[in-house]
């Protein structure tokens, strides 16, 4: 359930998040904060990968137990997943309660919400409760997920290439053999 529960948290929650971050950028608003939370959806790529491999290849194929007791808590772990959709379906309602931008309103956002966790849900095997369309309804959030399509220069952003106070390591007791101060 914890894995389970992890899974949610960085695979959903997350994700509704960063969407709504990355339509301001999308608008040319906030474009700095957009580029640090590309960096942590980075991140959260690893973790959620880490933990649908974990519940869907490692433990339920090599525990036979676990395999057991995935199986029995299916109906729960499901209901996680709904219940995550549910409350951020309200977070979206009270979000665009005054409007919505360009770009993104609560339906949009919605509809983004139940993709994405059928995405998460039968990544883990498990049935999605939800009719979705096959592709994103949010497509301008993959590029700020995979970023490969987009080059800026050095000094217009953050990166993360940037090595601060790297040191080359090969000096060694056989360095200054011979040397005599």
């Amino acid at each position: 359930m914890c894995l389970n529960s992890v899974n949610v948290l960085e695979g959903i929650r997350f994700y509704v998040s960063f969407a709504c971050s990355w339509a301001f950028a999308e608008l040319k608003k906030m474009e700095g904060n957009a580029k640090i939370i590309k960096f942590i959806a980075r991140d959260e790529n690893v973790h959620l990968a880490s933990t649908q491999y974990l519940l869907s290849k490692v433990l339920t194929k090599e525990d036979p137990d676990f395999a057991r007791i995935a199986e029995e808590c299916e109906d729960e772990i499901i209901q996680m997943f709904v219940d995550a959709v549910e409350q951020e379906k309200q977070w979206a309602q009270y979000l665009f309660k005054d409007g919505s931008m360009i770009g993104l309103n609560t339906e949009l956002l919605n509809n983004y919400i139940e993709w994405i966790a059928c995405k998460r849900m039968t990544a883990l095997g498990l049935r999605c409760p939800y009719t979705v369309p096959q592709a994103n309804p949010l497509p301008w959030t993959q590029k700020w997920i995979s970023g490969a399509e987009v080059q800026v220069a050095p000094q217009e952003t953050e990166i993360s290439s940037y090595i601060i106070g790297g040191v080359k390591k090969d000096v060694n007791t056989e360095t200054f053999k011979g040397f005599s101060l």
